[in-house]
């Protein structure tokens, strides 16, 4: 019949958030800041550990 509902591909963008509370653009700021600190910081224990093998 004409008057069922039709079944589509797509049905709108994927607009998940995760756990964040808060804009997209927000979180990604937020992570990437974080990275780089945990990045840093691990860059630093493996110098120190190269130093003390060198000492």
């Amino acid at each position: 019949m004409g008057y069922e509902a039709k079944k589509t591909e797509h049905c709108g963008p994927k607009r998940g958030n995760g756990a964040y509370w808060g804009y997209k653009w927000e979180a990604k700021k937020e992570s990437n800041r974080i990275r780089r600190e945990n990045w840093k910081r691990e860059i630093r224990k493996e110098l120190a550990a190269i130093s003390k093998l060198q000492a």
